[in-house]
């Protein structure tokens, strides 16, 4: 139990390596344990050494293969190895054992989202509804939406992520840069004026704003704006 709450603190606070040390001394000096091992698991594939990352989760999953946390690291192991189809079948596998798992459904919406499958919506939508407290799963929904020409929803997705966390800076950019592109200069520099106001060093934000006060004839402004970016 001590190994495991110390692995535990260093993985927090990003110290991994020291958290792999702690769990190797584990293996060496406290009895065989399957916690042990999946902790090792995911902390050699944190610190991509995913030989070792594979020889700690494949025994694991022979002996536990209704373990979802065991399926859910197997498939991030297999995803970052560019085996995305073997990466979905263990994401998959993971959210049929605990429907639950949000962080499996995040992963399989971002896998399917990166080759433009609308199944990434499907698995956003049930993200937002396991944690509404989070705002990747709307964020993500509302870039798919965006990135594949679907303005409307888009629009609707990040005011609703709007109304969830006020001070989104780039859900506000992104609006921003929605309204933009449809040449409604005016709504589009109010919305990178909010996105600056989220986060004032925001340079992205500030030229933006100045594009769109250059559309507007308002050279001074845009001026000032391309200065502060």
């Amino acid at each position: 139990q001590y190994y495991l709450a110390a692995a535990e603190v260093f993985y927090n606070v990003q110290r991994v390596p020291q958290a792999v040390l702690v769990l190797e001394r584990a293996e060496r000096n406290a009895p065989p344990d399957p916690r042990v091992q999946l902790e090792l698991g995911k902390a050699y594939y944190t610190i991509q050494k995913y030989d070792k990352a594979a020889e700690k989760l494949n025994p694991l999953l022979t002996q536990q293969p209704d373990n979802a946390m065991v399926c859910f690291w197997m498939g991030m192991l297999q995803k970052d190895q560019n085996k995305t189809q073997e990466a979905i079948k263990y994401l998959k596998k993971a959210t049929d054992l605990d429907p639950k798992y949000y962080n499996a459904h995040i992963m399989l919406a971002q896998i399917y989202a990166q080759s433009g499958n609308t199944t990434a919506l499907n698995y956003y939508d049930k993200a937002a509804a396991i944690d509404s407290t989070k705002t990747e799963a709307l964020y993500g929904k509302a870039m798919f939406l965006q990135q594949n020409n679907n303005t409307k929803q888009a629009i609707a997705t990040y005011q609703k992520l709007i109304e969830q966390d006020p001070q989104n800076q780039d859900a506000f950019y992104n609006l921003g840069y929605i309204y933009y592109k449809q040449n409604d200069y005016k709504k589009a520099k109010e919305h990178f004026e909010l996105a600056t106001k989220m986060n004032p060093v925001f340079a992205k934000a500030y030229y933006m704003r100045g594009q769109c006060s250059e559309k507007l004839g308002e050279k001074d402004n845009a001026k000032a704006d391309y200065n502060k970016a």
